[in-house]
């Protein structure tokens, strides 16, 4: 009898892109047929994946795609209101200066004066070819369905922190009764901290801790600034003809007056903990394998049709690990993928009868959380390693 620690086989694999003429990138893959058989019992071992080390030319924080409802203006799902708390005021006009499918008047109203109004995000994409792939704007609207979902990708916290920003400013823009040197109200963002910080103007936040105005964001943003201090209203159904936003409401905390700065008049209200986790949509990386390792037992995973009655996805992948970003989650934006393991206690294992180990295939892709697949791309002058294990199984004479 042959212990299982008596034959152990390590064995690194690159993918590479040497070119340094051209700097395309390329798809991070595997492939090495016709070798000499490394062992020729392959069915009499497990397998083990110890480590990932990927260099990659594409890892956003997110897609944007999937919270576009109007492509016409780039529409977010995601929003924000204000509203005077006295339902006779009228101070805030919308005159349809700005797209009413972006900025929509709320409560009472004489004409188009309104107690408040709703401001939907419009996405601004940083990635694309303004001549062939145009950003809506108030002059130029468009579809942009059709557009690359590279489009879509946002790889900077401070572009996500604009399109609210934006939004902050449109609504006070709509205010007739702020005075101008006071309509200060943005998100900013200090990378060595991860936190966010709510900058707004002292006059303003006198009018929100007094009830002149209430400041609200819909659920789904609430989501990604839910280290900030919220008070849950209601849960947002975008379907409701009058569709508010008011479904959770700023409560600013002036009890540290260390918050305020004296010269500008303006609060900083830091948020509690990071939450830039909370935009990452990339949840797994995935392995999928041809070749030798082909008829190993590889594990099932989700895909974008889901569960059928009574059966698993149908899709087996080689490995299907969590990647889960944490600590300086700019890392994310710096395209490295890295999985290690320091105990040899989750094998793949081997059908008996599976012979020779001598054609090596495999492919990497990222998947979000709607289990879309993208092949994992890296750039030029770069290479990716892969480290694997072959353990003799028990009890093998």
């Amino acid at each position: 009898m042959q212990d299982e620690l008596s034959t152990t086989i390590y064995f690194t694999l690159q993918s590479q892109c040497n070119n340094t003429l051209q700097s395309a990138p390329q798809l991070t893959a595997v492939n090495i047929t016709g070798l000499s058989p490394i062992v020729n019992d392959l069915g009499n071992y497990n397998l083990y994946l110890t480590s990932l080390n990927m260099t990659t030319t594409d890892l956003p924080y997110f897609n944007a795609r999937k919270y576009i409802i109007n492509y016409d203006w780039n529409k977010m799902n995601l929003s924000v209101s204000m509203l005077c708390g006295d339902p006779t005021k009228r101070f805030f006009t919308v005159d349809g200066s700005v797209s009413s499918a972006i900025l929509k008047g709320i409560g009472n109203n004489t004409g188009n004066t309104w107690q408040g109004v709703c401001c939907f995000l419009q996405y601004n994409s940083e990635n694309a070819n303004p001549s062939v792939y145009p950003n809506p704007t108030a002059s130029l609207d468009g579809n942009t369905e059709s557009y690359p979902d590279t489009y879509f990708d946002v790889h900077s916290i401070q572009q996500f922190l604009d399109f609210i920003n934006e939004a902050f400013a449109l609504i006070l823009n709509a205010n007739t009764n702020i005075t101008d040197s006071n309509k200060i109200m943005y998100l900013s963002y200090d990378a060595n901290s991860q936190l966010y910080t709510f900058n707004i103007h002292n006059n303003i936040v006198t009018a929100l801790t007094e009830g002149t105005y209430g400041l609200y964001v819909n659920e789904f943003l609430e989501r990604f600034l839910d280290a900030f201090r919220w008070q849950f209203l209601s849960h947002t159904d975008l379907t409701l003809f009058n569709y508010t936003g008011m479904n959770y409401q700023f409560i600013p905390s002036i009890s540290n007056l260390s918050l305020l700065n004296a010269t500008s008049q303006v609060w900083g209200f830091p948020c509690e903990y990071p939450i830039i986790i909370n935009l990452i949509d990339t949840h797994a990386v995935i392995i999928k394998c041809a070749g030798s390792f082909n008829q190993v037992s590889q594990e099932y995973t989700p895909t974008t049709a889901g569960y059928s009655r009574g059966q698993l996805p149908s899709q087996a992948v080689l490995k299907n690990f969590d990647v889960l970003f944490s600590g300086n989650v700019s890392t994310v934006n710096n395209s490295i993928i890295t999985f290690n393991v320091s105990t040899l206690d989750r094998p793949i294992n081997i059908p008996q009868g599976v012979t020779k180990l001598s054609d090596l295939v495999f492919t990497f892709y990222r998947q979000d959380i709607q289990n879309n697949e993208i092949q994992i791309m890296q750039p030029s002058v770069s290479s990716s390693n892969i480290k694997f294990c072959l353990r003799k199984k028990k009890n093998i004479v």
